[in-house]
């Protein structure tokens, strides 16, 4: 007969107090198999499958305190380091500029559609005739996708891997974007704009996880620079629309001379610029996409594959990485930790038999037999969130969730409602035309660069992460406030520039501490909640902007400065400094 022994565990891999785990070992799985008279062996054999139950009470050592503490944020582990410290040694080169290249499209792409629907809000509102306390729809449908892509990527690639969702949503963006292009109504454009969100919903935490577990611990810095991209993709979609929409959009009525009666316009002929406006940059999204595919080959980062279990596929991609970066070292199994992560108990339940032994982190167990179902109620199980909300990472963990959706409260209504903003409070005295208000986008988009390149230099002085953000947010609120008070034309256009400029560099801030703060087990999760907070609050604020500015042009601005003022006083609770710690 088949010998099958199930033995206590090793101590609990890396102390993380998760206790029961147990090392599963089968013995003889693939020896011949004494048949009986009813052939039920046989059978057994042919199936060649063994259905394990874990031990409850395996044998499990308690870890100290400090290494739960390290473990839970993400910044070092017992075995972690050891990982870091392979990656290091051999080294940053061509595997991780491509890495960077690649990467960079994500987060490009997720402030390129939101900066596009800012510019052409306008006119959509004029070709669809929509009232103006509901052009805000466009955005909050477009944070809807977002906040759903949000909530679902991040789960989906911390338990499925980051590959397929790095490959995925861009190109979902792409081909609802091209679509959006053809919408014969408001409502048609809204759905489908949502999709564009919902694609570009898992960017930001994939992307950034992805980059983040392929830098060696010492060009960790170069993450902070990823996030000059987002002023990039704020730039590109303010120069293709000034260049656009002027040009192919019904008739400016300041243009006309004054007495003269109203120009018509037939929308479906004169007002498509918004449209080409969605072609190229759904286009353009489609063609990341497909650059991902082709240059992204490996199975999956390093430390997702260590986190489960899949040491031999973690040691071919560095053997990889070694390769493409031309690096003299010679990796093997002995330069990865033995246990990096502990194992998941409910997904050793089934496993398949194999030669030798088994054990909870051998490459064998990544065989799982599940139902769809089944995945899918562990993609939403509460285990996932287990390490969020730990005693050593609760508070770290709502702080950076308050933190996101008090911070993100205030963008949308600011770019959304600026024209409106600058209209009603006759500011100046030179009548503002379609291209002034789209030279004033695409000067806010290049200030946004220069706050990008400022921001990635912030973070790795000694000001660290958390006095990045609190200064540059707190720095928005007092030029947010500047903005109402002043009343000139010079004014109003400085007072936006250092708005633009510290809320970039806040962004730029809170993107790089919440994925670094996180733990390679939960990060996008983590990283995706915060994000989906942050698109919610751009649901309701357009909303909300869209009525009050109806009633107050100053009120919404006045709320924004509070939002970021409590955000402001959240960072300042945050316990932990992520500048120069291994994640």
């Amino acid at each position: 007969m088949q010998s099958l022994e199930v033995s206590p565990a090793h101590s609990d891999p890396g102390g993380l107090g998760f206790g029961q785990a147990a090392v599963l070992t089968v013995t003889q799985a693939h020896q011949t198999l004494s048949t009986d008279s009813s052939g039920s062996d046989v059978e057994a054999n042919a199936e060649n499958s063994v259905e394990l139950e874990c031990i409850s009470n395996a044998t499990t050592t308690t870890p100290h305190k400090d290494d739960i503490a390290s473990e839970e944020r993400g910044v070092g582990s017992k075995d972690g380091p050891a990982l870091d410290d392979t990656i290091s040694r051999i080294g940053f080169g061509r595997f991780q500029r491509i890495i960077f290249l690649i990467c960079s499209f994500g987060w490009l792409s997720d402030e390129m559609w939101l900066q596009c629907l800012y510019t052409m809000s306008a006119r959509v509102q004029e070709h669809f005739s929509v009232p103006i306390e509901s052009i805000g729809l466009l955005n909050s449908a477009a944070f809807i996708g977002m906040l759903a892509g949000a909530l679902i990527w991040g789960p989906v690639s911390d338990r499925w891997g980051r590959k397929p969702v790095f490959r995925l949503t861009m190109l979902i963006s792409g081909i609802f974007g091209v679509a959006a292009g053809f919408a014969q109504s408001f409502a048609a454009l809204c759905i489908l704009i949502g999709f564009v969100g919902f694609g570009s919903g898992g960017n930001m935490p994939v992307d950034g996880a992805v980059l983040l577990e392929f830098l060696p611990h010492e060009k960790q810095y170069l993450f902070g620079r990823l996030s000059i991209l987002i002023s990039v993709g704020v730039l590109l979609s303010s120069g293709l629309g000034w260049a656009i929409l002027p040009h192919y959009s019904c008739p400016d009525p300041a243009l006309q001379p004054e007495g003269a009666p109203p120009v018509e316009c037939i929308p479906s002929e004169q007002n498509n610029g918004w449209r080409y406006l969605l072609f190229i940059l759904g286009g353009l999204s489609i063609v990341m996409s497909v650059l991902r595919f082709v240059l992204f080959r490996v199975i999956d980062t390093p430390k997702y594959l260590l986190a489960h279990g899949r040491q031999e596929d973690a040691l071919e991609v560095l053997q990889t990485i070694a390769r493409v970066n031309r690096s003299d070292i010679r990796v093997t199994l002995k330069d990865l930790p033995i246990r990096y992560l502990p194992p998941d108990l409910e997904q050793l339940r089934t496993v398949e038999s194999g030669d030798g032994k088994l054990d909870a982190y051998s490459p064998s167990l990544a065989s799982i037999r599940a139902s769809p179902l089944e995945k899918l109620r562990r993609l939403f199980s509460p285990e996932i969130m287990r390490g969020l909300f730990s005693h050593t990472m609760l508070r770290t963990t709502l702080l950076i969730w308050a933190i996101w959706l008090f911070s993100m409260v205030a963008s949308p209504i600011f770019y959304v409602f600026l024209p409106v903003f600058l209209e009603l409070r006759n500011i100046g005295s030179n009548i503002v035309t379609y291209e002034d208000v789209h030279r004033e986008y695409f000067i806010y988009g290049a200030v946004a660069v220069f706050g990008g390149i400022v921001g990635s230099w912030l973070v790795g002085t000694r000001l660290g992460r958390r006095g990045g953000m609190v200064l540059t947010t707190l720095g928005t609120a007092v030029s947010m406030i500047a903005f109402v008070a002043v009343s000139s034309e010079a004014g109003s256009m400085i007072s936006g520039c250092f708005t633009t400029f510290l809320s970039t560099v806040m962004y730029l801030c809170m993107c790089t501490y919440t994925p670094e703060v996180f733990h390679p087990r939960y990060r996008t999760t983590g990283f995706g909640i915060a994000l989906a907070l942050g698109r919610l609050a751009g649901i309701v604020s357009p909303l909300l902007g869209g009525l009050m500015v109806e009633r107050s042009v100053t009120l919404p601005l006045y709320i924004c400065a509070g939002a970021y003022i409590i955000a402001t006083l959240c960072m300042l609770l945050l316990p932990i400094e992520t500048r120069g710690k291994v994640v």
